[in-house]
């Protein structure tokens, strides 16, 4: 066993008068006393020995503040703030890295540590840009913004705004989406935004704000606010038309109704720069009607073709009259009454009268210049011994004609050919006994065509000559009344 230094001859000097050594290495020595079994012992350590033994005892710990880079093993939890940079992997409670280890990875508390999270980068500048990355193999990725306020009405939104003109609310560019509290979309920017403030027209409103979109319940409105929304009030969609450029257009030269749809022909793969493959439209707009549970078998109510035609399935309704000119061929029978138009109309038009003026300087010479037509529902049998009669309300006519119209071939006659009711008579059976059985007539309001009973039947002259007896169940009754 060594002997006690203080033995020997040696010269005590006292700790405060040693030179100061700041320089410290691993290699350098420290006086130890181990204590062992009660037993005191001189021992001589170095300043790794030291490192060592603080890395692997489980009960050293640092509390408190820390400033600087840490470096070191740790397991356990810790309590305190770090400052600094990490240059190493980092296992403890501290930092959790995940298996994609991506540098850019943002941080999130897991409930027990800090902890990476795989596909959520955060990319400070990539060519000039800084993003926000979701990126994962899930097959559903979300971004949530929730609000839990206490009041009942609360929002969550997002902002897309730029800030690069300084320009204070409410004249900087932006468009803020949002989610009330009632659970609807909403579109809204400030009024100053370039959006609205380019192409030379400066938009004006008395709120700072212009709402672009709003839904409420299962509808969707489009620049919904015209009263404290100024720009409302002239907003307009336009599909497959150009913008304004931001320069030198104008919001004239393009959306000059506040829905304009351009139709374009083509086919539905191209001919497209860059290529392409979409449905080619149709037509402009489209609208099928169904039953009330139905969503198949519809039938399409209203439509206008890429060509520009017009189609409406059923009947059009016109309360304040019809002004210009019809032209066209096969019009329909609408409930009894045909319905063709030609001319310049300046009344009102309904699905019986056809008014019609200035044709040559009225109708042969009478100074005709109001029309009305009407064919009866029900064939001429219905009218034996009896009248088809019409209300036409022009006044005293200055014309009438009456005819019956062929509805299916008959003694040869085809379908839509008309004879005059004049030429129809009975035969009693005698000799020269043949006798007119209808008479025309009309007054301010009225006309009809009324037959008397005939006996045998209704003869008139067959198309090639010679006399025949018509089935009255293929003919209607039709008059002619004009003004």
């Amino acid at each position: 066993m060594s002997t006690p230094c203080n033995s020997l001859n040696v010269q005590l000097i006292k700790v405060s008068k040693l030179a100061s050594y700041t320089a410290l290495k691993d290699s350098d020595v420290i006086l130890t006393i181990e204590s062992t079994g009660g037993n005191l012992y001189s021992r001589k350590s170095t300043l790794a020995n030291l490192m060592t033994y603080i890395g692997n005892n489980p009960n050293a710990r640092f509390t408190g503040s820390f400033s600087g880079s840490f470096k070191g093993k740790a397991s356990g939890s810790f309590s305190g703030s770090f400052y600094g940079t990490a240059t190493r992997s980092l296992t403890s409670s501290y930092l959790l890295q995940t298996s994609q280890n991506t540098t850019n990875e943002v941080g999130y508390f897991n409930g027990t540590r800090l902890k990476s999270a795989p596909g959520l980068v955060f990319n400070d500048n990539v060519g000039g840009v800084k993003s926000l990355n979701i990126s994962s193999s899930l097959p559903f990725n979300y971004l949530v913004v929730a609000s839990r306020g206490s009041s009942g009405y609360n929002q969550a939104g997002i902002a897309l705004a730029n800030y690069n003109n300084n320009k204070a609310y409410p004249n900087y560019s932006s468009w803020t989406l949002l989610s009330n509290g009632s659970g609807s979309l909403t579109f809204v920017a400030p009024i100053g935004s370039n959006q609205f403030s380019s192409s030379g027209v400066v938009a004006k409103s008395t709120t700072g704000e212009c709402y672009a979109m709003v839904q409420r319940r299962n509808g969707f409105y489009f620049w919904p606010y015209p009263a404290s929304n100024t720009p409302a009030r002239d907003g307009a969609i336009g599909i497959g038309v150009t913008p304004p450029n931001e320069s030198t257009g104008s919001f004239s030269k393009y959306l000059r109704a506040k829905l304009q749809i351009n139709m374009y022909s083509g086919s539905g793969e191209g001919p497209w720069s860059p290529q392409a493959t979409v449905e080619n439209r149709a037509t402009a707009i489209l609208v099928n009607y169904g039953s009330g549970s139905a969503t198949t078998s519809l039938t399409k109510t209203f439509f206008v073709s890429g060509s520009g035609n017009t189609y409406i399935h059923g009947k059009l309704n016109v309360n304040n009259g019809v002004t210009g000119s019809f032209y066209g061929t096969g019009f329909k029978t609408l409930n009894g009454s045909s319905v063709s138009l030609w001319g310049t109309a300046s009344h009102a038009v309904t699905a019986s009268c056809v008014l019609s003026g200035g044709i040559n300087n009225g109708l042969g010479g009478l100074g005709a210049n109001l029309y009305y037509t009407a064919t009866s529902a029900a064939a001429v049998s219905t009218y034996y011994n009896s009248v088809y009669s019409v209300t036409h309300n022009l006044g005293t006519p200055a014309l009438v004609r009456g005819t019956l119209l062929c509805i299916s071939s008959d003694v040869g006659y085809s379908v839509n050919d008309e004879i005059s009711v004049e030429q129809l008579h009975d035969d009693t059976g005698g000799a020269d006994d043949e006798r007119p059985i209808t008479t025309v007539w009309t007054d301010s309001t009225q006309a009809g065509v009324a037959f008397a009973a005939w006996s045998s039947g209704i003869y008139l002259s067959a198309k090639t000559g010679g006399r025949v007896n018509l089935d009255t169940s293929k003919w209607k009754v039709k008059l002619r009344v004009w003004k």
